[in-house]
């Protein structure tokens, strides 16, 4: 299987690699990350990261597409991730997806470069023509990545997932393959 990847002067996607572990560990280790996605435990550990990674595989193996995609600096040094969750199946004609990107890197509209590129990759190399995606109500700044990566926002999610014992409220948007494909300005 070719994996779909990308590059940028300053950023890149690629696969997930063995050895990527300590960035994994360094950057998902983060208790605003936690608070912000579905699937991202906290404390994030070793074990999580090598979990992820056996998981990711078996699943590519077994399905032959693409799951998750690691973001890189310039130096091929993993800066945070995107993936596709396929919940509604390998054979729908649309996914979720979900994105993270580490603390240092945060708040220079990298994401939304990142979100565009990575929407075009999927509209153009794969079969899906829907993208979804969930954002929790107390994290506006994913729901302005998405806004100016051309998502459009389809409702309010109420009681949308219990963390903690509490119930969290999300936004839900998503994006048709046809929808026009907003240019980056940064």
């Amino acid at each position: 299987m070719r994996y779909l990847r990308c590059q940028t002067t300053h950023w890149a996607l690629r696969e997930l690699r063995s050895g990527d572990e300590p960035q994994l560990v360094q950057y998902l280790n983060d208790p605003e990350l936690y608070a912000n996605t579905l699937f991202i435990p906290y404390p994030y550990t070793e074990s999580d990261a090598r979990d992820f990674l056996m998981l990711n595989r078996d699943l590519e193996a077994a399905h032959q597409t693409h799951f998750n995609w690691m973001i890189t600096d310039d130096e091929d040094q993993v800066i945070g991730g995107i993936g596709l969750l396929y919940e509604h199946g390998i054979t729908s004609h649309k996914s979720g997806f979900g994105y993270w990107l580490g603390a240092p890197f945060r708040s220079r509209g990298m994401m939304t470069e990142i979100v565009l590129t990575f929407c075009d990759l999927i509209f153009d190399q794969t079969g899906l023509t829907r993208l979804e995606a969930m954002v929790y109500t107390h994290n506006p700044a994913s729901a302005r990545v998405l806004e100016k990566s051309g998502f459009t926002l389809e409702g309010l999610m109420r009681h949308a997932v219990k963390k903690e014992g509490n119930y969290v409220d999300a936004w839900f948007y998503a994006r048709l393959k046809e929808d026009a494909a907003p240019h980056f300005n940064g």
